[in-house]
């Protein structure tokens, strides 16, 4: 890369980290989250809390991707560090993964608090990348507890906050739980036309 070629090792590993959580979709994720284990356990990442903080952002979401629960400690790490940089936008990011690996773990009232907290801090930021995702989570972990209507409202406003975002991406998420939210209210069609949408991506 350019920072390699200029002898820049610090910001070469930054970009290689980066790039290793634009390969998430397709890549085995064993081997990521095991790569990124090895990286955070470098000297020179452990003394860089900027480089850690990003180690341990694309970490956690590689774990969480994984198998959710196992994301736990990455993300409370992730939390104290951006705590240290004062970097409250992480901190905000971090706390609402927290609420949602509570979610898989069981534990609906401490989820409902931190993602209900981190998508008022997203919105309060003008963060619409993390509006996006929260409001998605939110919505599916509605859909999957059968609240379908208002699971509904929440992914159909992260739908359209991502139309009307130029580079926001395709929210995945957000479409796959509109189709099981609009196929437990009976309506299919609906939910057919969802599913071919994201099939078209």
């Amino acid at each position: 890369t350019q920072f390699a070629d200029i002898g820049d090792t610090r910001n070469a590993l930054y970009a290689h980290v980066s790039a290793l959580e634009a390969s998430m979709e397709t890549a085995d994720l064993d081997k990521l989250s095991d790569e990124l284990a090895n990286t955070l356990a470098r000297p020179q990442v452990q003394r860089d809390l900027g480089l850690k903080q990003r180690c341990l952002e694309v970490k956690g979401n590689v774990d969480l991707n994984r198998d959710g629960v196992s994301a736990r400690p990455v993300f409370e790490e992730l939390e104290n560090v951006a705590a240290l940089r004062r970097d409250d936008d992480v901190v905000s990011r971090a706390s609402g993964d927290l609420g949602i690996i509570s979610f898989l773990e069981g534990n609906s009232t401490e989820a409902s608090k931190r993602v209900l907290l981190a998508l008022f801090h997203a919105y309060m930021s003008g963060d619409v990348g993390a509006q996006i995702r929260f409001l998605s989570l939110l919505g599916q972990g509605m859909v999957e507890n059968h609240g379908s209507i208002a699971g509904l409202v929440a992914l159909d406003r992260a739908l359209s906050i991502a139309r009307s975002t130029p580079g926001a991406g395709f929210p995945k998420i957000a479409m796959s739980g509109r189709a099981s939210a609009l196929t437990q209210l009976g309506r299919f069609s609906e939910a057919e036309q969802t599913v071919r949408s994201e099939e078209r991506r």
